[in-house]
């Protein structure tokens, strides 16, 4: 890539350097942890993923078998063979995030064709209290939801029509709530409570909440 300027800067200035996901991602103190889709940090058993460990070794597990993901060259497939119903989800092991004041998820997923006109995805849940991120199609609309501290506060962010690959951050800052979503899309919710994850699951088996 060749870029050209065209203006006079001082010999001693600099523009720095775009840093890679990983450096920014390094930058972020004392992250809970880090899950890349990767065979080294998958834990295979009988051809369905039973733990996926992040970078700082905190698992997310599944020890029912008919509940695990499955893992392919294009990632972790929670979905069934056809890939247009919830079959699998992962609990976060050990030590559960809890309370947190101030806090930032950050979640990457790709839909298969037959997903995008498939409503009520899981992407990750918290249940008790609730506090979820969901990826719906009503009314031949898509869009994220996510449920802070209960089902019926939500906020929506609408989806391009058939976009397959979403990226998106649920930040918590204290009692304040925003969604984000590449390009500029943003919904914010004011709560009656900060973020607290009792638990924390990742997928659905069964379309509702994984409890």
């Amino acid at each position: 890539m060749r870029l050209n300027f065209d203006f006079l800067a001082a010999a001693d200035a600099h523009f720095g350097r775009v840093k890679t996901i990983d450096e920014l991602l390094a930058e972020i103190a004392n992250p809970i942890d880090i899950w890349e889709v990767k065979p080294e940090y998958l834990t295979v058993t009988d051809g369905k993923v039973s733990a996926w460990t992040g970078k700082h070794g905190r698992q997310f597990v599944q020890a029912n078998a008919a509940r695990r993901p499955t893992y392919t060259a294009d990632g972790l497939r929670m979905g069934n063979a056809a890939m247009d119903a919830p079959e699998a989800f992962m609990s976060l092991a050990g030590a559960q995030i809890g309370a947190a004041p101030a806090l930032a998820v950050a979640t990457r997923i790709r839909l298969a064709p037959a997903a995008i006109a498939s409503d009520l995805g899981y992407l990750w849940a918290g249940s008790t209290p609730i506090l979820r991120l969901t990826y719906r199609y009503t009314a031949s609309n898509n869009y994220l939801r996510a449920n802070i501290l209960g089902a019926a506060n939500s906020l929506d962010v609408d989806l391009p029509a058939g976009q397959d690959t979403i990226g998106a951050v649920l930040v918590a800052d204290g009692p304040a709530f925003s969604l984000h979503l590449p390009g500029g899309a943003t919904a914010s919710f004011a709560a009656a409570g900060n973020a607290d994850f009792a638990n924390l699951f990742i997928g659905s088996g069964t379309g509702r909440p994984p409890r």
